[in-house]
């Protein structure tokens, strides 16, 4: 049923603010609260009077909390039967607006909500109670972060979601939606055991795949464009603010300073992530400081060649044949490069200058 009305009508007999909300089943026990089905009950705890409304899959409670100070006995008593009548008078007790979607998306705004008030660099708080006691967020799981623009034609419910996702993953997920087009899905860390094996460079590669994997997967179904970043397993009940707000750094960073690349992850990103706390002029002064305000040399051939040259460890006869040119041919290119800008990027120092220059030229002179 929906209680909605219900409480609106005590709340305007009470002349008091009354709220509903989704708890634990094992918080309710262990306040004090019983497990009959069939019955209306209350229990004082954490300054509030709970009334336990009815009992929701698979482990939850849906209560009714008012101030205890708000309360006499005597009201206690009636609120209790009321609720009673009310259930009695429609026996199915499913609670159609609070189910698991409703749930979860509270939980992503109460998610947004303390990642944009934290501070930049320092640690989060571990995940707040009511939901960090849901016994799907206690056990090890691997995040990701799915964002997109998708058609507008597209309909998906959060059901249909979540059963893509579970499809893909063959293993139940948690979905929750951060904002429109934005969620994060936390799949079973038992997917990696063997790929992981304890060696993190194999963690990294099984959590690369999966990532990819689940970006064909969702464009394929439906279409638009779509983005996905990851990171390590972790407890969701303790990390997952922190987790979260790590997911929005990565993917941020990756779309500005690459926005053609769909996978974002934050062992490949080390630099980015770095320079993304930078402010924006001084941004713009290191750049300007290394390739000059002219932008004498950046064309599209000078920044292929150069991303080219980076991606292959600055080896000249690799780089030559990636990009289908003769070895002389590079290097009058590199040459023509140390001439305009006075750095030499066959240089261990002129290499770190030239790369850190092009990551902010990509944020600032080509915006």
């Amino acid at each position: 049923m929906h209680w909605e009305p219900v409480v609106a009508k005590l709340e305007r007999i009470l002349q008091t603010d009354m709220e509903m909300k989704i708890i634990p089943k094992e918080l309710w026990l262990a306040w004090g609260g019983q497990e009959a089905m069939g019955e209306i009950s209350s229990i004082a705890a954490e300054g509030s009077r709970y009334f336990k409304l009815t009992f929701l899959e698979p482990d939850s409670v849906l209560v009714l909390g008012v101030s205890a100070d708000e309360l006499r006995d005597r009201e206690i008593r009636l609120i209790e039967l009321f609720l009673l009548t009310q259930a009695e008078d429609t026996p199915a007790l499913a609670v159609e607006s609070y189910d698991e979607e409703r749930m979860m998306t509270e939980l992503g705004q109460q998610l947004m909500k303390e990642i944009r008030s934290s501070t930049p660099g320092l640690p989060m708080a571990p995940l707040a109670e009511p939901y960090a006691l849901l016994p799907s967020l206690r056990q090890g799981k691997l995040p990701f972060l799915v964002a997109g623009e998708f058609p507008d034609t597209l309909q998906t419910s959060y059901s249909e979601r979540v059963k893509l996702l579970e499809s893909f993953f063959d293993e139940d997920v948690t979905l929750i939606p951060l904002q429109e087009n934005e969620w994060v899905v936390l799949a079973p860390e038992s997917l990696l055991t063997a790929a992981g094996d304890g060696d993190e460079e194999g963690l990294e590669d099984g959590l690369a795949s999966l990532a990819s994997g689940l970006h064909d997967m969702i464009e394929g179904e439906w279409g638009g464009k779509s983005y996905v970043a990851v990171t390590y397993p972790c407890k969701p009940s303790e990390q997952l603010p922190q987790v979260s707000r790590t997911l929005r750094e990565t993917m941020g960073a990756g779309r500005r300073f690459d926005a053609a690349q769909p996978i974002y992850l934050p062992w490949k990103l080390r630099l980015e992530l770095l320079l993304s706390s930078l402010p924006e002029a001084e941004k713009l002064r290191f750049a300007e400081q290394i390739l000059g305000r002219g932008e004498p040399v950046l064309d599209t051939e000078t920044l292929q060649t150069l991303d080219t040259f980076f991606s292959l460890d600055c080896n000249v006869s690799e780089t030559a044949k990636k990009l289908y040119i003769h070895r002389n041919t590079l290097l009058y290119r590199l040459d023509k490069i140390k001439q305009e800008t006075a750095i030499d990027v066959r240089s261990f120092e002129g290499a770190v200058l030239m790369k850190l220059a092009l990551l902010l030229y990509k944020v600032t002179k080509r915006k």
